[in-house]
């Protein structure tokens, strides 16, 4: 890419930026259901006009906005993945983590999962289907994490159980997304250390994990 498109890329960049974090704001006071693009562009300093030429609708901030946030979590649970942790430590780390920047943006994540849903299935247009794409490319990285600390689990003798490792992967996912849909049937976020410790306990129950005792299999 020549200098010059660089710099203009930069500036994109930056202004996206600037959508999405106004985005957030409007999205935790209003709600994503009641939050407009109006609303967006006032707070992010922009005419309502002037932010079509970055993003072409609502659903497509809402995909970005998430998409930035699977991005966050992914650096710190890479690393995890990467370090040559036992299987139990390695998937409480990572689960801490997720549920952290879940209480501490609660009030987004109120409503994202569902509105999630429809956006992507809205988002029909080449630019947008490119935006999918990216998206589910992001929750991806997450699935590889925990392929990548099964895998090791596995050689280390730490898991017995004859579930395939991508229905073990899926299930790891799930298991913590069970977390934030109680959270947000009760409203509110429960101490995050107490809910990592019930998630660990069930793991160890159902994937037949050995912690230093007998182990034992599903």
């Amino acid at each position: 890419m020549e200098p010059k498109d660089l710099k203009i890329q930069a500036v994109k960049d930056a202004k996206c930026k600037l959508i999405l974090d106004a985005a957030n704001k409007v999205f935790c006071e209003k709600g994503i259901w009641n939050a407009r693009m109006e609303d967006i562009a006032a707070v992010a300093g922009f005419s309502k006009p002037s932010l079509y030429n970055y993003y072409a609708d609502k659903e497509s901030i809402v995909i970005s906005l998430a998409m930035r946030e699977f991005e966050q979590l992914g650096e710190p649970i890479s690393l995890v993945a990467s370090q040559e942790l036992p299987f139990i430590e390695s998937i409480d780390k990572i689960y801490r983590i997720i549920l952290k920047h879940l209480a501490d943006k609660f009030s987004l994540f109120l409503d994202i999962d569902d509105y999630i849903k429809i956006a992507v299935a809205n988002l029909n247009s080449e630019n947008q289907s490119e935006l999918k794409k990216q998206f589910f490319n992001a929750i991806n990285k997450s699935k590889e994490a925990y392929s990548m600390i099964i895998k090791r689990g596995r050689k280390n003798g730490e898991i017995a159980s004859p579930i395939p490792d991508d229905v073990l992967s899926q299930m790891l996912i799930v298991i913590s997304h069970s977390v934030q849909m109680k959270w947000k049937m009760q409203g509110k976020a429960d101490d995050v250390a107490t809910a990592t410790e019930q998630l660990i306990e069930f793991i160890k129950n159902g994937f037949s994990i050995t912690t230093g005792k007998k182990q034992t299999t599903l």
